[in-house]
């Protein structure tokens, strides 16, 4: 692997400390919380522009700053996933029905890009929000019946979800 670090998840405090180039980084968010005021507050942008700054450093990354210059969405790929979060969530107890698992779906990050790229996603109507809708419901019978199948869930007669373990 050539010795490269493949992936590093950082505090904001270590990505202040790492002294080391990054070809690209992702900032989660963007508050942290003061413990003078004992609220969330914006980081400063000199912060940011400072965790940034590990990407693209010229000697030895010529691609990075390809990123700051030209449009490139990152997808999700929640969908390739969602049997292992849905079943999590039904498991904790977070997710009891159907309809908290449409819910669930509509709160993700993959559904901002399903709205926004849906072409990525397969989706053939991009223009419907009905088409849309009618999307998250086949994907979520799909995973809800497969972990039916495989004896990790119970689907209950009015449309109730439980776990089997």
């Amino acid at each position: 692997m050539n010795q490269k670090i493949l992936i590093l998840i950082a505090t904001s405090a270590l990505a202040w400390g790492v002294n080391f180039p990054a070809h690209l980084v992702i900032i989660k968010g963007r508050e942290y919380r003061d413990p003078k005021t004992c609220q969330y507050v914006d980081m400063p942008i000199t912060d940011i522009l400072q965790m940034i700054g590990r990407a693209g450093r010229p000697q030895y990354d010529n691609e990075a700053k390809n990123f700051l210059y030209e449009p490139f969405p990152l997808e999700s790929s929640l969908h390739k996933m969602l049997y292992e979060h849905i079943n999590a969530e039904i498991s904790s107890g977070m997710l009891t029905d159907k309809k908290l698992c449409i819910d669930y779906i509509k709160w993700t990050y993959f559904f901002k890009r399903l709205v926004k790229n849906p072409t990525y996603y397969g989706l053939s109507d991009p223009k419907d929000p009905k088409k849309i809708n009618e999307y998250i419901k086949k994907l979520l019978e799909k995973v809800l019946n497969e972990l039916h199948d495989i004896g990790c869930i119970k689907i209950l007669d009015n449309d109730g979800l439980k776990t089997t373990y």
